[in-house]
């Protein structure tokens, strides 16, 4: 592949590293609820800015997915939707919260020392936690906590069960907290990629009752239909991951505004189609439907990345199973083809330099060259230096120790 290509992808990729979130998009953002400097017990501590454009300026006394309560000072409890809410600035956090924001923050722009900062930041936002006494301030330093853990955990999967501990505590806290919702397919994800699949399962299907009964958007219900065919897929269950596929995408469907995370997640889940049948060993199947997709891609690059990442992942199995180095090579230049074409989805590109990777891995030193060990060695590097919040950067670690 040409180098150039990757250097080019792998700045744009640095320069837009996550720094707000996504699980191929998955939404953090940290710096919606940057501390405000008010702390006087007599003035409105906080800033609620609505959807309409329209600021308000209170305590927020409840913080919750289906509502927000807020008093101004003098005057009576009120409270919106929080479909209505856009974001919220807390005053009156601690200094250590402040400062965990700002390592958080460094890390995830890319410093060197991105997993001690990590680290500090998930011990400062813990402390303040211990500190906060308004409970949707504690729930938040709790949260924070959480996914500090997490970014850890991606990196090293030792490190997960820290943050399941940490999700776990956040929900038991503030089970209906607006950050409750994420937290729980955080917790899934955490679950699947440390290889409890059983109970990532049962987050899964505890969120589907809670989604019937708070008649959540079809959006949690998408999200979580994709996670649960992931994690399905993770436990070789690959007929009962292919079930889910038609209701995933009806949810999807539903969703009337259709913003990057949801577009993305439409792309996934045409993957994972194409997955599901590569994992019930079904590559005749797998090819054609990646084939199809190919030909419909036209002008589409994110498509046409789903497209050849499916086939070289379909190569792939087919030449591990079969020992077929035909297929071995094939699924490397596929894979080369899909990550030049620069596509924004950092997992995808993460998974594209993974594979290719393994296969120069499975071929072996006699038929890639002298330099196998260094050339795989760099591509598993740049997974973890540019996508370390991807499900690949842990693989790619792993894979360097061995």
């Amino acid at each position: 592949m040409s180098m150039n290509g990757m250097g080019g992808n792998m700045r744009k990729s640095l320069d837009s590293l996550w720094a707000a979130g996504t699980l191929a998009g998955l939404a953090f953002a940290w710096a919606a609820f940057l501390p405000g400097t008010a702390s006087a017990q007599d003035r409105d501590l906080d800033r609620i800015v609505l959807t309409s454009g329209r600021s308000i300026s209170a305590t927020v006394l409840k913080d919750d997915f289906d509502k927000v309560v807020y008093k101004k000072v003098g005057r009576k409890e009120k409270e919106v939707p929080a479909s209505t809410v856009m974001r919220i600035t807390y005053g009156g956090l601690p200094d250590s919260f402040q400062q965990a924001v700002k390592m958080e923050r460094k890390a995830d722009e890319g410093a060197e020392d991105a997993q001690s900062l990590y680290e500090n930041a998930a011990g400062s936002f813990e402390l303040a936690a211990n500190t906060i006494q308004r409970k949707p301030l504690k729930a938040f330093a709790l949260y924070r906590t959480a996914i500090c853990r997490m970014k850890l955990g991606l990196s090293s999967s030792a490190r997960l069960p820290q943050a399941i501990e940490a999700f776990r505590k956040f929900l038991e806290f503030a089970p209906r907290s607006r950050f409750s919702l994420r937290a729980r397919l955080q917790l899934a994800r955490c679950y699947r990629l440390a290889g409890d699949l059983q109970n990532g399962v049962k987050v899964l299907d505890d969120f589907s009752k809670l989604i019937l009964k708070e008649t959540l958007p079809a959006r949690w219900d998408a999200m979580v239909q994709v996670e649960k065919i992931r994690t399905l897929l993770a436990a070789g269950k690959a007929l009962d991951a292919s079930t889910l596929v038609n209701g995933a995408a009806k949810a999807l469907e539903e969703i009337q505004k259709k913003d990057p995370e949801i577009l993305a997640l439409t792309m996934e889940l045409k993957f994972l189609q194409g997955k599901c049948k590569i994992e019930a060993k079904d590559f005749s199947g797998a090819e054609s439907y990646f084939q199809d997709l190919l030909s419909q891609s036209g002008k589409d690059p994110a498509l046409k990345v789903v497209a050849l990442a499916g086939l070289g992942e379909t190569y792939y199995a087919r030449g591990i199973e079969k020992k077929i180095d035909k297929d071995l090579w094939r699924a490397y230049l596929d894979f080369a083809r899909a990550y030049v074409l620069d596509t924004e989805d950092k997992e995808m590109s993460a998974r594209v330099l993974y594979y290719q990777g393994a296969c120069l891995l499975a071929l072996g030193p006699i038929k890639t060259g002298r330099n196998l060990a260094g050339t795989v060695k760099s591509y598993f590097e740049q997974i973890i230096k540019f996508f370390p919040l991807s499900d690949f950067a842990a693989l790619a670690a792993k894979k360097i120790r061995q």
